[in-house]
């Protein structure tokens, strides 16, 4: 085998090939994980609702969402009794990193997800992993061919 200064081919492959691994590998890790628990986002929501005039008494709530692309969490309320003076139904959106907390007094009803702490998948960083991969692949193919044109025009050096 032709050794190409410090290492063979076959090593150059294997580096470029744990490379490519390693940068999809923390693409994958970057996904946004939720800093706040569901019970402190329960106990930011039920205050804002309070401070809104919201008798919480009368009014059952959801278990928290994160939705992963906006970064914040969903807390619906539905009120026990029809006869409410209110809509009969809110939601408060607390931001995970702020924990700020808004107010939306009338929403249409969530749709049930596969996972109800997670309300969307990692839709948001899927272009960027598709992305990240093109571009290690892309690379370690330009690699393999650049040390394959090597190794053959070195072999045809050491036959003249």
């Amino acid at each position: 085998m032709v050794s190409l200064g410090l290492m063979t081919p076959r090593a150059y492959f294997r580096l470029i090939s744990c490379l490519a691994l390693l940068v999809c590998s923390s693409v994958a890790a970057t996904a946004q994980q939720p800093r706040l628990a569901e019970a402190d986002v329960a106990a930011i929501a039920d205050a804002k609702a309070r401070e809104e005039g919201y008798p919480l008494e009368t009014y059952s709530h959801s278990a928290p969402m994160y939705v992963q692309t906006s970064g914040a969490w969903e807390v619906h309320y539905f009120a026990r009794q029809e006869q409410h003076d209110r809509t009969g139904k809110f939601s408060i959106a607390v931001d995970d990193a702020s924990r700020f907390a808004s107010l939306s007094p009338s929403y249409s009803a969530p749709t049930v997800s596969a996972s109800p702490a997670v309300a969307s998948s990692a839709t948001g960083f899927s272009w960027v992993r598709a992305v990240l991969i093109g571009i290690a692949v892309a690379l370690t193919l330009r690699v393999i061919g650049w040390l394959r044109r090597r190794t053959s025009h070195a072999r045809s050096n050491a036959k003249a």
